[in-house]
């Protein structure tokens, strides 16, 4: 038999799937840019304000995971659905509401009702977090990577 608090912890940590973070970007930099393909989202964004090592880090974070959910979802992610700021002013990524985009994926997922249209979206989804993978090893991983230029943990 397990106990209210220990249903609860279990609770709390399926709700948050990663630990809140420091999000690296402007604020409102992302909703700027509509939505595009995966593949596209750093070439749209990448100007000549992207000067510093540190901006290039923010712009491959709102990547993975903007540009990610995006592409895999196919639908607009505002910033408001997972940025807050906090008290002191920071602005913190946060998986709160992630729980619920991934529920009306699903539901979108299910209401298709061409098997073949639904195929066509898992393979798609499938290169996306492929690509995906290959870009966050790099960043944390190679000595020219976004994140470890950028000095960041």
């Amino acid at each position: 038999m397990t106990s209210a608090k220990t249903s609860t912890d279990q609770l709390t940590r399926d709700r948050n799937l990663f630990k809140d973070t420091i999000w690296l970007s402007e604020p409102g930099l992302h909703d700027r840019y509509p939505e595009v393909p995966f593949a596209e989202y750093c070439e749209r964004r990448a100007t000549d304000e992207i000067d510093s090592l540190r901006k290039h880090a923010a712009l491959v974070q709102s990547h993975l995971t903007f540009g990610l959910l995006e592409s895999v979802m196919r639908i607009r992610v505002q910033e408001s659905v997972l940025l807050r700021k906090e008290d002191s002013g920071r602005v913190i990524i946060t998986g709160d509401n992630l729980h619920e985009l991934l529920r009306a994926w699903q539901v979108r997922i299910r209401t298709k009702r061409s098997a073949a249209y639904r195929l066509r979206w898992a393979e798609d989804v499938r290169t996306v977090l492929a690509q995906a993978h290959f870009r966050l090893s790099s960043a944390l991983h190679c000595e020219k990577g976004s994140f470890f230029l950028a000095g960041l943990p």
